[in-house]
């Protein structure tokens, strides 16, 4: 026999009568998109320009932090600037300019769930900076449609407990072209190169530490947690205990048997 949450809150009745028989529900993948954008909420990835300590050392300028469901963590990081030699004419140098996620959204595929985190920034994203000139010597730079994609496959593990495997993160931003190319002093630059090599700079910093942060055993196992608690909570308001648990694709198969 099998149901689809939520109807399962209306069970009771049916399970009163399963002594030995047992029921397995089919909880959506829908439902639990839902409870990892709970989970997610509240997270935050900043990208800023590094600083100077009191004791002229760097403290990072980029953090990673969760929101409650994940302990409120949090990571710092940094991306040093990017500087490129003109010779003669100087230098030039990048640092990024406040960004960080202004929203994010949560779906399920055939596979896996799929978190997406989308950036914006203060101002421009990456401050252009000349070593004569100053900030008007060097054009800025936007990185546009900057998002974070985190990947996640769910897998019933020893127990029947849910857990996700280790998540892949990946970074897409594309550089702004215009005005990367550009005269000082009668000669003339070309940028492209420098700031495309700095935007993956930054992809790999991003990538590397949210990976990091997902996927260790605080923060993995807390959102499962998370799942696995409205699992039993559910299974608990029709008087049942959970005796198996099953993936089929992102859909989660309960197998339940009457207290």
């Amino acid at each position: 026999m099998r149901a689809t949450l939520p109807a399962i809150l209306a069970l009771s009745l049916a399970l009163t009568g399963l002594a030995r028989a047992d029921l397995t529900v089919r909880v959506p993948r829908a439902t639990i998109v839902e409870k990892i954008k709970a989970t997610f909420k509240g997270v935050r990835v900043f990208v800023g320009e590094d600083r100077s300590g009191p004791l002229g050392e760097t403290l990072p300028g980029s953090s990673i932090q969760f929101g409650p469901a994940l302990g409120n963590k949090v990571i710092p990081f940094s991306v040093p600037k990017q500087e490129r030699d003109l010779g003669f004419f100087g230098k030039v140098s990048y640092s990024p300019n406040g960004i960080y996620v202004k929203d994010y959204a949560v779906r399920a595929t055939a596979k896996e769930f799929e978190v997406t985190l989308y950036f914006a920034s203060t101002d421009v994203a990456l401050k252009g900076t000349h070593s004569f000139l100053g900030d008007s010597g060097a054009p800025d730079i936007e990185l546009n449609g900057a998002h974070v994609l985190v990947r996640m496959r769910p897998v019933v593990g020893e127990g029947s407990k849910i857990y996700f495997a280790k998540p892949e993160v990946s970074f897409w931003a594309d550089v702004q072209t215009q005005g990367l190319s550009w005269n000082i002093l009668g000669r003339r630059f070309d940028l492209l190169d420098s700031v495309t090599g700095y935007r993956d700079k930054i992809k790999e910093a991003i990538e590397g530490q949210l990976a990091n942060a997902l996927a260790g055993p605080n923060a993995r196992s807390l959102l499962a947690q998370k799942v696995q608690e409205f699992i039993t909570q559910q299974a608990g308001k029709v008087g049942a205990k959970i005796v198996r648990l099953a993936m089929e694709g992102t859909d989660l198969l309960i197998t339940l048997k009457k207290n």
